[in-house]
């Protein structure tokens, strides 16, 4: 894939435990294709919202209890706040990484 532009002072959000933030950087640009942002992949940040740290919360959680149970305790161990249907999708993702990870593929 070539990234056609390139865009400076782009603009992304991240979710932790600790709060959202949003920081500025460069973000390689094309039509039809996610943004390469070369700062993501040096700090190793998630292409999405939520951290790996909140996304671990999430999955620890969402195993333990009850997926209402999850984002309560999400909620009182963090200022994140993260809804349900985020709850079950951030849950999945990383169920499905450990299990790549566990069956070798």
């Amino acid at each position: 894939m070539v990234w056609t532009w390139l865009e400076k002072g782009h603009r992304r959000s991240l979710a932790t435990v600790f709060g959202r933030g949003t920081g500025t950087g460069l973000a390689y640009r094309a039509p039809g294709v996610a943004n390469l942002r070369p700062a993501d992949r040096a700090l190793n940040l998630p292409g999405g919202l939520h951290s790996h740290g909140l996304r671990r919360l999430v999955a620890r959680e969402a195993a333990r209890n009850s997926l209402d149970d999850a984002v309560a305790a999400v909620a009182w161990a963090t200022v994140a706040t993260v809804g349900r249907r985020r709850c079950v999708e951030l849950a999945r993702a990383r169920l499905r990484l450990a299990v790549s990870g566990w069956c070798g593929g």
